[in-house]
């Protein structure tokens, strides 16, 4: 039902060029963080998030059972912006329907490096990931949204 709504989100031109992977099994959603990792690994890079993998804990995709995934055409200049309005849009439906949703950053940025990430969740090679959100239920409930910065506006006339 949520992919069914989000494909109303706007795209630039009414391209509706963004395309959608779910990854259903949590078991799969943790083979995704572990390649994360060794991408990690082989760059000696976050070292935190490869030391808390070793510990058992996945900082990567926190356990999610479930993890949407956003691509687009790679010639396209609009599809990475097209891709986070779907995915925000998603996001908000989410929340609607009881669902918590949080942005897989380490793994767009991992995806992005190394391709073979990317097609291991079956973003044809033409096209790019361009975001990801963890999916399931959420183990706690938040009363409140954390404080946000005022809004920086300069006012032109």
């Amino acid at each position: 039902r949520l992919l069914e709504a989000v494909r109303w989100a706007p795209t630039a031109c009414n391209s509706q060029g963004v395309r959608w992977i779910v990854v259903h099994r949590p078991e799969r959603v943790r083979e995704v963080a572990g390649q994360v990792i060794e991408h990690c690994r082989a760059r000696n890079e976050l070292p935190e998030l490869v030391s808390a993998w070793e510990h058992g804990y996945d900082m990567v995709l926190r356990g999610a059972p479930h993890l949407v995934a956003a691509h687009g055409p790679a010639d396209s200049p609009w599809a990475a912006t097209d891709c986070v309005i779907a995915l925000t849009t998603f996001e908000l439906l989410a929340r609607a329907a009881g669902l918590g949703t949080c942005w897989a950053g380490f793994l767009v940025m991992a995806a992005a490096a190394r391709p073979a990430i990317a097609a291991g969740l079956g973003v044809p090679a033409d096209h790019r990931l361009h975001g990801a959100l963890m999916l399931g239920y959420p183990l706690a409930a938040f009363l409140r949204v954390p404080p946000r910065n005022e809004a920086k506006v300069r006012w032109v006339e």
